[in-house]
C-alpha cells in the first residue's frame, strides 16, 4: 500500500513541506507536517499547522524516479528518445481513469504512471511547475488555461 502524503511551499519560510493534508484556508492549503501529529492525545495541534501556496500543493503518488526520488503530481520528469532529445511529462491526477498520470508537454498526450515505464525509460525528476516556471512556458495557452481551472476546482493540480 502506498503512503498518503502531500507537500506544500511553506508561506512564511518559502521551504517545502511534506506531510498530512488538512484542509483549504482562504488562499492557503494547509498541512502538518510528517512527525507533528502526536496520534495518542488524539489531536492536532493549529500550532503544527503550515500554510502553503495552492499552486505549489501536490500529493505523492508513491511512485519513485529512476533515481529513487518521490514522485508527486506537479513534478515533470525527464527521459530521453532513441536520437537523445529529452522527452518532459507534467505529473496528474486523471480523474478519467482514477490514477496518476504523465502528460507529454510537448505532445500533450497521457500515459498511465508506473514503475515499469519510469524504469525502461529512465523517468527522472527534474523540477517542478512550481519553482521551475519556464516548464509552463512550454505548455501551450488551452492547456495551461485546462490545468488552472483544474487546479482551481481540485486544488491539487498545479
Amino acid at each position: 500500500m502506498r503512503e498518503i502524503k502531500f507537500r506544500g511551499k511553506d508561506k512564511s519560510t518559502n521551504q517545502w513541506v511534506y506531510g498530512y493534508f488538512v484542509g483549504v484556508s482562504g488562499d492557503d492549503v494547509v498541512i502538518i507536517p510528517t512527525g507533528q501529529v502526536n496520534y495518542d492525545l488524539g489531536c492536532i495541534g493549529v500550532s503544527n499547522s503550515c500554510y502553503c501556496h495552492k499552486r505549489s500543493f501536490g500529493q505523492f503518488t508513491g511512485q519513485y524516479d529512476c533515481k529513487g526520488n518521490e514522485i508527486y503530481t506537479c513534478d515533470v520528469i525527464r527521459s530521453y528518445d532513441s536520437e537523445g532529445k529529452p522527452i518532459l511529462h507534467y505529473i496528474v491526477w486523471n480523474d478519467a481513469e482514477a490514477c496518476f498520470g504523465a502528460i507529454d508537454i510537448e505532445h500533450h498526450t497521457l500515459s498511465g504512471l508506473n514503475s515499469y515505464w519510469i524504469e525502461e525509460f529512465e523517468k527522472e525528476v527534474v523540477g517542478n511547475m512550481y519553482d521551475n516556471h519556464e516548464y509552463l512556458k512550454m505548455l501551450n495557452k488551452e492547456w495551461y488555461e485546462r490545468l488552472e481551472l483544474e487546479q482551481a476546482n481540485n486544488n491539487t493540480k498545479l
